[in-house]
C-alpha cells in the first residue's frame, strides 16, 4: 500500500476529530488528555504468531528495553530464528548469557553488531529508540552501506517509510512491541512484500497467522481509506452519554453538540451549540470562532476572546488530543459488513492510560492514574466510500487519593451535511465583552 495516500486518508478522517474535540473543550469542558496506548494488542498478536514470547513475569511491557532483548527480537524478525537456534554462532563478548547468545553470535558474524567496544556486547544496557530502529530498517533490508540511512538519522528514515510509534522518552518492551508489529506490514526493500509475508514464506510465521493478520491489516486500510468530504464546509451532530459510580453514587450525563464549520477564504468558521444535563439541571451553551476571535454565549454570560489568547487553546488541544491509539498496532481485532448501502467497520482497541504528565496537565494532579478498558468503536461508511456516523464506546477508571471513579462513554458522531451549502450564521461582536483574564479562566470558570 502506498504509504503516503495512506497518510492522506488518516488526516481527513482526523480533521474532523481535531475540529470537535477543540469546540467542545471550549464550551462543556469535557476532559482531553493524552492517553497512551499499552501496547497490549501488539504483544498478544506478536505472541500468537510467535515472535514476542515475554518474560518470566510477562510481557512486561513497562519495562525499559535492553540490547539483549533487541537482538533477540531482531533474529526474529530476520526470519532466522530456527536458522540460528540450530546453527553454531560466536562472538567474542564476555558479556552474553546463554538465552540470548546465539542470536549476538549470528548478529556478530554477519556484521549486524560490533558490540560497545572493550570485549563487551553490553546485554543488559539500554536498547533506544536509535538502536531499535537501525534493527527495523535491517530486518526490512535497508542498509547503512547501500547509503540508504545512518544511524544518526535511523530514526527519521523509518518514521519516513511508516515505522510507528517511535514516541518520545525511553524505550519500553511495549515500545519495542508495538514498532515490530507495526514493521510486519510494510514492503521489504525493493518489493511489494509486506515483512510479514516474507516471513511467512521463510516458515518463521505459519501462512494461516500471517493471512490472519495481514487480511485485518487490508480491511484496517479500508477503513482508514474512509473519507469526510468536508470541502467547502461541514455540518455533524453528537451525542455524548457518560454514566460515573463512585462510592454507592451514580452520576449521569448527556451532552448533545451541533456543530457547523464553514471554509471561507480567510480560514474557517465555526459554530458550536451544546446542550448538556447533568444533575437535573440543564444548560446551553454556544461558541462561535472566525477570523482569530472566538465568541462564547452561556449562563456565565458572553464573552469574546481575541487572537493572542484563542491561538494557545486551539494548538494546545490539537496537541492533547493527539492519535497515538489509533495506529493499527493498538487494534486487538477488526470486521467489515458491507452491502449495497455502504460499510459497516467494527473494531476494538487496546486499553489506554493517562500518564503523569497528561494528568498533571490536564488535572492539576499528577497522583491520578486513569485506566480504559478496551474502546469500542463503530464507523459507517456509505457506498461512495464517506463517512456517515462514528461511534466510540468506553469504560474509564480513574483513581486519586485513595477512591476510584468508574465511567462509562458513550460518544456518536453523525454527518449531516458537506459542501458549500453549509453556513454559518455570526452573532453581533457588539453582544460580547472582552473576557477578564485568559482563555485558562474561562475553562477554570467552567468546569
Amino acid at each position: 500500500m502506498n504509504v503516503q495516500h495512506h497518510r492522506k486518508g488518516c488526516a481527513s478522517m482526523k480533521k474532523l476529530l481535531k475540529i470537535f474535540i477543540v469546540c467542545v473543550l471550549a464550551v462543556s469542558a469535557l476532559t482531553v488528555c493524552s492517553l497512551a496506548a499499552d501496547y497490549t494488542a501488539a504483544a498478544d498478536n506478536l505472541n500468537e504468531m510467535g515472535l514476542f514470547l515475554g518474560t518470566g513475569s510477562g510481557y512486561a511491557l513497562d519495562s525499559p528495553a535492553t540490547r539483549g532483548q533487541a537482538a533477540k527480537m531482531l533474529v526474529r524478525l530476520l526470519g532466522y530464528a530456527d536458522k540460528v537456534g540450530r546453527g553454531d554462532y560466536s562472538h567474542p563478548f564476555t558479556d552474553v548469557p546463554e538465552w540470548v547468545g546465539a542470536e549476538v553470535g549470528y548478529m556478530y558474524e554477519t556484521g549486524l553488531t560490533k558490540g560497545v567496544g572493550g570485549g563487551r556486547f553490553d546485554t543488559d544496557g539500554l536498547c533506544s529508540r536509535q538502536m531499535y530502529a537501525t534493527f527495523i530498517l535491517r530486518a526490512l533490508g535497508y542498509t547503512e552501506e547501500a547509503g540508504d540511512f545512518t544511524y544518526a538519522n535511523a530514526e527519521a528514515f523509518a518514521r519516513s517509510i511508516g515505522v510507528e510509534p517511535l514516541n518520545e522518552g525511553q524505550f519500553l518492551r511495549g515500545d519495542m512491541a508495538a514498532v515490530s508489529y507495526s514493521a510486519l506490514f510494510l514492503p521489504v526493500k525493493g518489493s511489494d512484500v509486506k515483512l510479514l509475508q516474507k516471513l511467512a514464506e521463510d516458515g518463521a510465521v505459519s501462512a494461516y497467522t500471517a493471512d490472519k493478520f495481514l487480511t485485518m491489516y487490508e480491511t484496517y486500510c479500508s477503513l482508514r481509506s474512509v473519507r469526510l468530504d468536508s470541502e467547502g464546509g461541514l455540518h455533524v451532530k453528537s451525542t455524548q452519554t457518560s454514566s460515573s459510580r463512585s462510592s454507592g453514587i451514580n452520576v449521569s450525563r448527556t451532552v448533545s453538540s451541533d456543530v457547523l464549520v464553514e471554509e471561507t477564504s480567510a480560514g474557517p468558521r465555526v459554530q458550536l451549540t451544546t446542550e448538556m444535563t447533568y444533575l437535573g439541571a440543564r444548560s446551553v451553551r454556544t461558541v462561535w470562532y472566525d477570523a482569530g476571535v472566538l465568541y462564547y454565549r452561556g449562563d456565565e454570560g458572553s464573552f469574546r476572546i481575541d487572537q493572542d489568547d484563542v491561538s494557545p487553546l486551539l494548538e494546545s488541544v490539537t496537541a492533547a488530543s493527539g492519535d497515538d491509539y489509533t495506529g493499527f498496532f493498538n487494534v486487538k481485532s477488526l470486521t467489515a459488513e458491507a452491502d449495497a448501502s455502504g460499510t459497516v467497520y467494527r473494531l476494538v482497541y487496546s486499553a489506554l492510560n493517562m500518564d503523569r504528565s497528561s494528568a498533571r496537565l490536564i488535572l492539576g494532579d499528577d497522583s491520578v492514574t486513569a485506566k480504559s478498558g478496551d474502546i469500542t468503536v463503530t464507523v459507517t461508511a456509505g457506498s461512495d466510500g464517506t463517512l456517515r456516523t462514528w461511534r466510540t464506546a468506553a469504560s474509564v477508571t480513574a483513581v486519586t487519593g485513595g477512591k476510584s471513579v468508574e465511567q462509562d462513554v458513550d460518544l456518536t458522531l453523525t454527518v449531516v451535511e458537506t459542501g458549500s451549502a453549509v453556513k454559518v450564521t455570526m452573532p453581533d461582536p457588539a453582544e460580547f465583552r472582552e473576557l477578564p483574564g485568559s482563555y485558562a479562566g474561562l475553562l477554570k470558570g467552567l468546569r
